[in-house]
């Protein structure tokens, strides 16, 4: 799909007009990702995430198996190929990740993520750690710490990483929620992550219990935490997550993980409408996110595409998951969480994803497009609607290599412009 639209000022109406033109997020400046205030800053500028979490497990694989959930080296470049651009498409803007082999080479999924700097998706790295690790034994949270200095040292210097979260929902073991030896050892984790690095995200992913009483009891500790990362299943809403949040700490906040399964116990299938009530439990879900920006610094949507190793064989898709009154069928399926179904291919080629309804809404919701209208004398009407509430640069070129910026402001707006010399120039807009 064309990502711009095209025009000769000299004339009243427009010449040549590409449709209603979806056009993905805007590249952030390479730079330092620090924080200010309540905010998480790339390149200086605030940086909201529209991110999915990413664990692309072919089917008859397995996050618990080799290669780990780590799918991101050469040898697995056909999956991550078939994903980034239909990612960056949707508009998202950063993946989360599970799986990651410290040692290992990732620099072909960081330049392909990163893509020149144009719309960009940014790296959200995180690798297991045994919840039930002895956080008193000094000889254990150094090994830990050794493995995440490897990692750290061999990714920090490419300009797609945006952080790193120790490990996943470790407080789901009661006894790490108000142990002070546990937040101890990850502080001191991090400590070692930021004696190397000091221009990245550094937190844990949290899982929704006993929040924010863990995090008002232990955030002063919490000295080389820079963001708190929380996953949070409560429905089509968060409730009070974020006013709770504020009372607890200062520092910003990221979602890591929410969303809502695609299965539907009481029809023994997906949900009716390719999965409608999915997108649109998601939808409200990301509004609530954007209304409170930037209290909270956004989040990812679990997940990319369905996991069909989570419960029973991994070469069916099972039914398995855990009962909740926050989905409207009161269960929670493991294996159908997926912005996309699977389906296998076979013979070694990647899995062919399916988009469930979610998807196209997304992209509605993470992107703009351009229109152009007949206008007053002297005036050509260029409309930026979509992705309402944002903020969108308008820019212009005659080359394709240098583009102008002409307005900047909240979408939906209109702008108008100038009508000069007889030539062709063409506008893309840019999400911040």
């Amino acid at each position: 799909m064309m990502n711009w639209i095209a025009m000769r000022r000299s004339f009243l109406t427009v010449a040549a007009v590409a449709g209603c033109l979806w056009l993905q997020k805007a590249p952030v400046c390479a730079g330092a990702v620090t924080v200010s205030g309540r905010q998480i800053l790339v390149g200086g500028a605030a940086f909201q995430v529209r991110g999915v979490c990413y664990a692309p497990t072919p089917v008859g694989g397995a996050g618990d198996a080799v290669p780990y959930g780590d799918y991101f080296t050469a040898n697995h470049q056909a999956i991550y190929a078939r994903d980034l651009p239909q990612i960056r498409r949707m508009g998202g803007n950063c993946v989360r990740i599970y799986g990651w082999e410290p040692a290992a080479d990732h620099s072909g999924f960081f330049d392909a993520a990163y893509n020149g700097g144009q719309r960009p998706i940014y790296v959200l790295l995180n690798r297991w750690i045994d919840p039930l690790t002895d956080w008193s034994n000094t000889a254990a949270v150094n090994a830990v710490a050794a493995a995440w200095v490897t990692l750290v040292t061999n990714v920090m210097h490419h300009p797609a990483v945006l952080g790193y979260l120790l490990g996943n929902e470790l407080n789901w073991s009661e006894a790490n929620r108000q142990n002070p030896a546990f937040w101890a050892a990850l502080n001191r984790i991090a400590g070692a992550i930021r004696q190397h690095d000091t221009n990245h995200l550094i937190s844990t992913a949290l899982g929704d219990v006993d929040l924010p009483g863990s995090i008002s009891s232990f955030d002063a500790i919490m000295t080389n935490f820079n963001v708190w990362c929380l996953q949070v299943y409560r429905g089509d809403s968060f409730g009070t997550l974020f006013t709770d949040y504020a009372a607890a700490s200062a520092k910003p906040l990221l979602v890591t993980e929410f969303g809502m399964d695609a299965y539907d116990r009481r029809i023994a299938a997906e949900y009716a409408d390719n999965a409608g009530a999915q997108a649109d439990f998601v939808v409200s879900l990301c509004n609530e996110l954007s209304a409170n920006a930037p209290a909270v610094s956004g989040g990812c949507v679990f997940e990319w595409a369905d996991e069909w190793w989570k419960s029973g064989s991994a070469t069916i898709h099972n039914v398995d998951g855990w009962a909740t009154g926050a989905f409207p069928d009161g269960w929670a399926d493991e294996e159908w969480w997926g912005i996309h179904r699977i389906s296998p291919v076979g013979g070694g080629a990647p899995d062919v994803l399916q988009p469930r309804a979610l998807f196209a809404q997304l992209r509605a919701l993470w992107t703009a497009r351009l229109l152009a209208a007949q206008s007053p004398v002297g005036q050509i009407q260029i409309i930026v609607q979509g992705a309402s509430g944002q903020t969108a640069v308008l820019k212009e070129t005659t080359n394709f290599q240098h583009w102008t910026a002409t307005a900047t402001n909240t979408i939906p707006f209109t702008n108008g412009l100038p009508i000069g010399a007889d030539r062709q120039v063409f506008y893309r807009a840019e999400l911040r």
